[in-house]
This record gives structure tokens, sequence and C-alpha cells, in this order.
């Protein structure tokens, strides 16, 4: 019975903890749904993060909208991205020349069948950051997308539904499929250089409203936005 009055007064303390927090990152202009599990993370400001996510040691830009039931364990995701649900990046690797596949044979930490190993094995998928996955800017990732850890997407990129993606994706290419692969590209080569040159997503926040009823004619937006360099 004390244990049970104990339990509720440490999900009440977490509860206000967590109102706390939540009402401080909406002041940030940030939406995190009550039900998301956010620890370490740091937000641009205008995101907003559906029921369920877990976001571990991540940062999230300006903007990005990220579904329900995602997880980014240690990921940086840019700007004025669109994320579906069911989006998890899967970071952790096992040795495949070992006698045995087993993380008791070289978890350092030990596990309960298992005394702590001597045995190395980096278990983790890394880019060249650091990082178990790097999203760039202005990327649309559909429903229930697998995408392996030491990825890296490129700004622009769209990742159709249900893509177990395995390798880097290149800057504005649409990519599909298990394993994912190139279905095509949003623009021709000069284009998307014209827009990898232009990084409207570093703009301020009133460039970009300025120039957003030009989003529509790809033309005129990239005409305008070098003249105005």
């Amino acid at each position: 019975m004390f244990q049970r009055i104990i339990n509720r007064i440490k999900q009440a303390k977490n509860a206000k903890k967590k109102k706390t927090i939540l009402r401080n990152l909406r002041q940030d202009k940030v939406f995190v749904d009550f039900t998301a599990k956010i620890t370490d993370t740091k937000f641009e400001g205008g995101t907003t993060v559906l029921k369920c996510t877990n976001l571990n040691n991540s940062t999230i830009g300006y903007g990005t909208i990220i579904g329900e039931n995602c997880v980014f364990p240690n990921c940086i995701i840019g700007r004025f991205c669109s994320i579906a649900s069911d989006v998890h990046v899967v970071y952790a690797k096992h040795p495949l020349n070992w006698v045995s596949s087993y993380p008791g044979f070289y978890d350092t930490a030990g596990k309960p069948a298992f005394e702590k190993s001597n045995n190395h094995f980096d278990e983790f998928y890394k880019t060249n950051k650091g990082h178990y996955c790097e999203i760039g800017n202005d990327v649309w990732i559909g429903e229930r997308v697998l995408i392996k850890g030491g990825v890296i997407i490129g700004d622009g990129a769209v990742v159709g539904s249900g893509a177990v993606v395995t390798k880097d994706v290149e800057p504005y290419s649409i990519v599909g499929g298990v394993p994912a692969r190139i279905i095509k590209y949003r623009f021709n080569e000069e284009t998307i250089q014209q827009l990898l040159s232009i990084k409207w997503w570093d703009w301020d926040l009133n460039s970009i409203i300025a120039k957003k009823d030009l989003f529509n004619d790809i033309r005129q937006f990239i005409k305008q936005s070098i003249r105005d360099k």
C-alpha cells in the first residue's frame, strides 16, 4: 500500500515536470504531444512532434513536423522537414563474422545472462559526424520508413512510404522500395545545384515569408532569389 502511494507521488511529480517542460516548449513555438518522449533534444523552434514519438539526444530544425510513433536517437534533422508516422532509425548492429551475433559476447556493460565482456565491437552505425542519422532540410519521409543507422539523407530528398533506407540518399532524389533505390530526381541537375546554392531554408523567417507566394513557381523563385543575392 505504501509503495503504491509513493508511485502515485512520483507520477504526479513527473506529470508536473512534464507540463512545465511542455509549457516552456510552447513558448518557443514548439508543440510536443504530452505522450511523446523527449530527452536531451534541442529544438530550433516552430516544430511539431506528435504522439508517442521518441526523440533522444537529437537536434530538430525550425518548422520540422514529426508524426506519430517515430524513433530518432542521436540524430540531426534539418529545417522544414515533413516526417510521417512510424519512421524509425535502426542504429544497432551485431557482428556477423563472430561465433555468435548475441550481444552478451561484446556488451561491456554486461547482460542478465552474462558477466560483462572484454571483447570490443562497435555496435552502432554512425555517420562521419558521430550521429546515428543525419537528415537534411526540406526532406519528406513517408509512413513506415526504416532508416539504417549511419545514413545521410540529403536536402530536398523524398523517401516513399514503406521504404528501407540502407545507404545515403542524394539531395532532391526520390527513393523507394526495399532496399530503397532512386526512382527519379525532383528537378534537373542545373535546378538542383541552384537550389543547393540558394539554401532558402537558411534564410531568416521574414525573407522566406516574403517569397512564399513564389514557392509554386520554381523558375521565378530561383530567378528572384539569385537576383536578390
